[in-house]
């Protein structure tokens, strides 16, 4: 019953597991109320976990590594131009947001504003347009 409502057998497992904790002290329960009982843990399920989001979901997804493997090695060398501190800042800031970076390091996002952009226009100064 739980791998019709998901078609999976490990959440179905999970399903399983839990609904047995939900029934356990009931008295009187039938087929209707376990099925009930699964969707609701499973609509639960879907609910929590959203935003989740698994790499197998994009298996259908072909990557072409010569061109990444290119397009990294050119993004090493640019930023061989800048001092560690400025590739640290580039490197943080483009994959946290200004504030995500304050929280971790407990440096101002104002900093990592002002060296980002600095550090962008050396780049810039050097490499001409940062836009592709």
């Amino acid at each position: 019953m739980a791998f019709k409502i998901c078609h999976c057998k490990t959440i179905a497992d999970d399903l399983v597991n839990d609904m047995y904790i939900r029934i356990m002290n009931k008295d009187n329960f039938n087929e209707a109320y376990i099925f009930k009982t699964l969707r609701g843990i499973y609509l639960d399920y879907l609910k929590d976990n959203k935003n989740i989001v698994s790499l197998t979901d994009f298996h259908y997804l072909k990557e072409d590594v010569t061109d990444t493997t290119n397009e990294r090695f050119e993004l090493l060398e640019i930023l061989k131009d800048v001092s560690f501190f400025e590739r640290e800042v580039l490197l943080q800031t483009h994959e946290k947001s200004l504030r995500k970076c304050e929280e971790d390091t407990g440096v101002s996002y104002q900093v990592f504003h002002y060296q980002k952009n600095k550090a962008l226009k050396k780049l810039q100064k050097k490499y001409g347009s940062t836009k592709r």
